[in-house]
């Protein structure tokens, strides 16, 4: 077998040159740094909604929040309270860091956005009094987590990669990481990262049902337990220092490296020792090239829970043990609340402008350290002091951790080398609805089967729709018998059997030695429908003060990631990634961009999983997105056809092992395949409208063939993702007709066999690809006439020949392209 020497990649530190704040404590930088050094608190009683006959009746709110300073009357009813809080400081921090027109208006400016509740924020319709806990049927897809990404992006215009990352409470922590990954590939020059996060009613029931939230306001490490929760958004625009000083850009402070870490412990509960987070804090420091006396201040993620404050404590305490004395650290959710999936980059904001002012923020209503918490905690007034560097901190649900690392120009020197590896794909897992099992799989696209059929598993006698590609009796113990699926919803239970095969096909064996240096990736579309329904049928029929708490966890989607994690022990890098139809696609190209470049990783585990609730299909089906299928004996989905009626709805999961190939060559580990190469655009439109101008698809595809150093030529196959939505479809067509010209090149797609199942459609086709490298075979496509193909050559039969390069692309609802070529090894 060849091996390539591997290249180098140079860590260099990246400039903060925008800044946008929109919180409970300030609606821009100036304010928000003035009422932080100003020691204020955010959190008063609830005005939002009706709070009484509860016990808890404190967050930190923005109040008088007026949409219609903002936005027009139509975009005021169409974008969630989330989306909106996310503009308003996106539009801050681009009109702050002055970028050229030619970045704007490129593929090379790219957007990842942490979120946690989505869009549960619903403010005007959701807070009324007479139904508080409503959440209109017809605007459920809008309350997707990625929905308020693509507002975003379709208000500011933004073309290149777009990412949604939904890591709970760590989720703008964890952007900044993969912000950060993102620039250092070169593939764009800056990146709009922040979070955002509306007050949700869900929330705050959720949290109410777990007991987890004080009378008081939050008072962090301190005598008063529980979390207060806030609302807000902050985004900063992060470049190469080069390049901002090249163009003479105001430089707030660096955004040096960052560590993230899998507990693999506990869903909801870190650590007890705080090790996780101790090793993200020290992987900060590694990434960044410092050492633990050159940081100055840690901004905790100082929730004010008992187990959370006590383990951060502890980790502190061990990453500083052997340094003279342990920096100052403190909470600034004590000014503004836990503001969900914001507080990461809130608290990072809070950090740089700190070391702007040469300020130490203080933790607010502190009164005595409470057992366990013996740090200096920077009580109640802030103080003078350098802070050449710092550490933020965010701890999440699914047992995830996240630390960056962020100074003053003093460490603009500060570089570190990694070598830049291959990566390999080793292992696969799949469960579908046509075969549980790479082999079983490979069969059913052979024989060309699908696996739609009438729904039995729910009543649909009221809808248009009446089929779907569903898992049926699934017997998760006989597909894994060694894993524990006890008490866990369908979705979970797809993820973990998938992942278990996965990890079975690779024969990579994860134990005490290396489970810190094997990863998870997750990728979802809407999460555990089963679990979400159940949580709002308890709370519409229950109310908040007797709501059950045992489905609450499970809402959070970064806890499915978290339990399959935990059931393998993976401790490594742990990220969720929700961006949409065939979002499995943007998933893979995350943990590709991470595991390539860093050396502390071996190996990640990249899943996607979906499932089919009532609730769901129909939404769907009254929204008309679904093919009619009343009195019709055997529909089709009819993906690149003309006259398709729409989607026909698929769930499972597909697992995939990758691994940077000189750990794979070590270990004598056989590589299926190897991610050559990889692209990200977007466009800047929202479903059901999108650009009809499939320039920026073509963008993506082009880029990942010159990412994988590849020609128009070396391409053997294309796995597309028509849907049976003709307008879509045919827009893909077009994109692949630009990028190859009169090449007819073999068109192949498998949705027809697996039906449109979420997020996992995209790895379904990545499977595909897989198997036709390794044995010769191109699947037909069923179930299609195809006339909306010209140029291409669509396989309505099963193609018999040599396959190297396979292209893989794709579309979300939202226009968010993606593209991978999946390559031969060579031996």
């Amino acid at each position: 077998m060849s091996v390539e020497i591997p290249l180098t990649i140079v860590r260099k530190p990246l400039a903060v040159t925008g800044i946008g704040v929109y919180s409970p404590i300030g609606k821009d930088p100036q304010e928000f740094w003035s009422r932080i050094a100003n020691c204020e608190c955010g959190v008063k009683e609830i005005r939002g909604f009706c709070t009484d006959g509860l016990s808890v009746r404190h967050a930190a709110e923005i109040a008088d929040h007026n949409p219609l300073a903002y936005f027009d009357s139509q975009e005021e009813l169409s974008l969630d309270w989330t989306a909106q809080f996310g503009i308003i400081a996106a539009r801050q921090a681009m009109d702050d860091a002055c970028l050229d027109s030619r970045t704007v208006n490129s593929t090379r400016l790219g957007l990842v956005v942490g979120v946690c509740a989505g869009g549960q924020g619903d403010s005007p319709l959701q807070r009324s009094i007479d139904r508080p806990f409503e959440i209109a049927l017809d605007r459920f897809p809008e309350t997707s987590i990625y929905r308020q990404t693509d507002a975003i992006g379709r208000v500011l215009q933004i073309h290149g990669p777009r990412n949604t990352v939904s890591t709970a409470c760590a989720s703008s922590g964890s952007a900044l990481g993969y912000a950060y990954e993102l620039l250092q590939t070169g593939d764009v020059d800056a990146i709009l990262v922040g979070g955002t996060d509306a007050f949700s009613i869900s929330t705050y029931a959720g949290f109410y049902a777990l007991g987890a939230m004080p009378t008081e306001p939050i008072s962090p490490f301190s005598e008063n337990i529980g979390v207060s929760f806030g609302e807000g958004s902050g985004f900063v625009v992060v470049e190469s220092l080069e390049r901002a000083e090249s163009r003479g850009a105001k430089i707030y402070g660096l955004l040096l490296g960052y560590g993230c870490s899998g507990d693999a412990h506990h869903v909801t509960s870190p650590h007890p020792s705080g090790e996780g987070l101790q090793r993200a804090m020290e992987l900060a420091l590694t990434r960044s090239s410092l050492n633990a006396n050159q940081i100055d201040y840690v901004n905790a993620h100082g929730t004010a829970t008992r187990d959370n404050d006590r383990a951060e404590t502890s980790a502190i305490r061990e990453v500083f043990k052997k340094c003279s004395k342990t920096p100052p650290v403190s909470s600034s959710k004590s000014q503004f609340g836990h503001t969900l999936g914001a507080a990461g980059i809130l608290e990072f904001i809070v950090s740089i402008l700190a070391q702007q002012e040469k300020k130490i923020p203080a933790t607010v209503n502190f009164a005595a350290a409470r057992p366990g918490c013996d740090l200096d905690y920077v009580p109640n007034e802030c103080r003078f002091g350098e802070i050449d560097g710092f550490l933020s901190n965010s701890a999440a649900f699914g047992g995830i951790n996240v630390s960056v690392a962020g100074g003053s120009l003093k460490y603009r020197d500060a570089i570190t080398r990694s070598p830049v590896d291959e990566i390999w794909i080793t292992g696969v897992g799949v469960v579908s609805p046509i075969g549980c099992g790479l082999e079983e799989f490979r069969h059913a696209l052979l024989e060309g089967r699908t696996g739609i059929a009438p729904i039995t598993e729910f009543d649909v006698a009221e809808r248009t729709s009446q089929f779907a590609a569903l898992m049926g009796d699934f017997k998760a113990r006989k597909r894994a018998p060694t894993i524990d699926v006890r008490r866990t919803d369908p979705l979970n239970r797809f993820a973990m059997v998938a992942a278990a095969l996965a990890l079975k096909h690779s024969r990579l064996n994860v134990n005490a030695q290396n489970s810190g240096r094997i990863g998870m990736v997750m990728s979802l579309n809407y999460g555990s429908i089963a679990v979400q329904e159940r949580f709002r049928d308890s709370l519409m029929n229950d109310g908040i003060d007797k709501l059950s708490a045992k489905h609450f966890p499970s809402m959070v989607v970064s806890t499915v990631g978290g339990t399959v994690a935990q059931s393998f022990g993976l401790r490594g890098y742990n990220s969720t990634v929700v961006d949409g139809i065939g979002s499995g696609l943007q998933g893979l190209i995350h943990a590709y961009h991470v595991l390539r470049q860093d050396e502390h990783q071996d190996a990640i585990v990249v899943t996607a999983a979906d499932e089919v609730g009532a609730l769901l299909f129909k939404i769907f089906d009254q929204r008309g997105w679904l093919a009619p299928t009343t009195g019709v004996a055997m529909p089709v989905l009819g993906p690149y056809q003309s006259d398709a009626g729409g989607w026909i709805l698929g769930e499972g999961a597909v697992s995939l092992v990758i691994e940077r190939a000189s750990k794979a060559r070590e270990r004598g580990a056989r590589p299926l395949a190897k991610i050559a190469g990889c692209g990200l655009t977007a466009d800047a439109a929202l479903a059901p409208q999108f650009e009809e101008n499939c320039d920026w698809h073509v963008a993506a595809i082009e880029n990942s063939l010159r990412n994988g150093r590849l020609s128009l030529d070396d391409i053997d196959l294309v796995y597309g993702h028509g849907r049976g939505v003709p307008q879509h479809d045919l827009r893909e067509v077009r994109a692949l007709n630009q990028v190859f010209g009169d090449r007819a090149i073999p068109l192949g797609c498998i949705v027809g066999n697996t039906g449109m199942a979420g997020a996992t459609s995209g790895l379904y086709s990545v499977v595909a690809s897989l198997l036709s490298i390794q044995y010769g075979e191109g699947y037909p496509v069923i179930g299609s006439s195809g006339d909306l193909v010209h140029g291409m050559k669509l396989n309505v039969k099963t193609l018999r020949q040599p396959f190297s390069n396979v292209l893989v692309t794709g579309s979300t609802e939202n226009g968010n392209n993606a593209a991978i070529v999946v390559s031969q090894v060579e031996e």
